[in-house]
């Protein structure tokens, strides 16, 4: 995942910060979709 993350940032030119905002946006996004999937299951 780093590795990924280590080549697009490389890819797009993009600062280390801008790094991690997009991973921090895409954990959050991660995070919603788990919390979602886990409300539509039936308990």
């Amino acid at each position: 995942m780093m590795l990924y993350v280590k080549d697009e940032t490389t890819f797009w030119g993009l600062s280390l910060s801008n790094a991690s905002i997009y991973s921090h946006v895409f954990a959050l996004a991660a995070i919603l979709c788990l919390i979602g999937f886990l409300r539509s299951k039936p308990d």
